[in-house]
């Protein structure tokens, strides 16, 4: 896979920082504005506190704080079929091991290089081959169709 297609986990020590800067913000000690603007940094991201607040309802600590780090993913404007059946794969490895931050960054790839939105219920549902789930996504991306439907995790 190009160097461009490969998703980056953040290291421990931002992770870390990440996650104490986080729980800062959402419990509301200290100085939050400056938690906030050491998070932005840390990030390259805005950021606003509304985002962290009462995170554990939805999720845990680690996951957001990868999500947070998570560098954005960028446009690729030539991927190709064999590209995209690794990504699928990665994708699909990705969500049934509960790799939030991988998932959600090829996630935005194939949002914004092949303008499917939603491109992670595709890995769900997996129907067929990672072969097939790649070609339906080249086809629904080409057509303009998106994805509707029951969530299915048959196996490959």
């Amino acid at each position: 896979m190009r160097k461009e297609l490969m998703y980056h986990k953040p290291d421990a020590e931002k992770l870390k920082m990440a996650e104490e800067l986080i729980e800062q913000i959402a419990n509301g000690e200290g100085d939050v504005a400056e938690a906030l603007r050491k998070l932005e940094e840390l990030t390259g991201k805005r950021q606003e506190e509304a985002e962290f607040s009462e995170y554990w309802s939805y999720t845990d600590l680690d996951v957001i704080a990868e999500k947070t780090l998570v560098e954005e993913a960028p446009l690729v404007q030539d991927l190709t079929r064999e590209e995209l059946i690794e990504i699928v794969s990665v994708m699909s490895d990705a969500f049934f091991n509960d790799e939030d931050g991988k998932l959600l960054f090829y996630e935005d790839l194939l949002y914004k290089s092949l303008s499917l939105p939603y491109a992670a219920d595709y890995i769900m549902q997996l129907v067929g081959t990672y072969e097939e789930l790649a070609d339906r996504m080249l086809s629904d991306a080409k057509n303009g169709n998106i994805l509707f439907g029951h969530r299915n995790t048959s196996t490959r």
